[in-house]
């Protein structure tokens, strides 16, 4: 495993533009950064909407037996928090 890790380094570090990119492939690389900003953003929205969703669960004094739904939704986007900054920085 660490033999192909090293490989891919290696191909990445050996690796030589011949030719400039052309724009078509400049706008692609843009529209794919753009992308990727819109599910971290959406990967956020999700987790603070399970944040506030779990807030409120647990805040309703009437109905006890909802509880254990404002938990789990507090856990799940803990979860889905941590999934996207992985995502992200790596």
């Amino acid at each position: 495993m660490k033999q192909k890790i090293k490989k891919l380094i290696n191909f990445t570090e050996e690796y030589q533009k011949k030719e400039d990119i052309i724009l078509r492939d400049h706008l692609s690389v843009e529209r794919t950064k753009l992308a990727n900003e819109r599910t971290l953003l959406s990967y956020i929205r999700t987790s603070l909407y399970l944040i506030l969703g779990g807030i409120a669960f647990l805040g309703m004094e009437d109905l006890n037996e909802l509880k254990g739904l404002g938990y789990f939704s507090l856990a799940l986007s803990i979860v889905i928090l941590s999934l996207e900054s992985f995502a992200s920085f790596s």
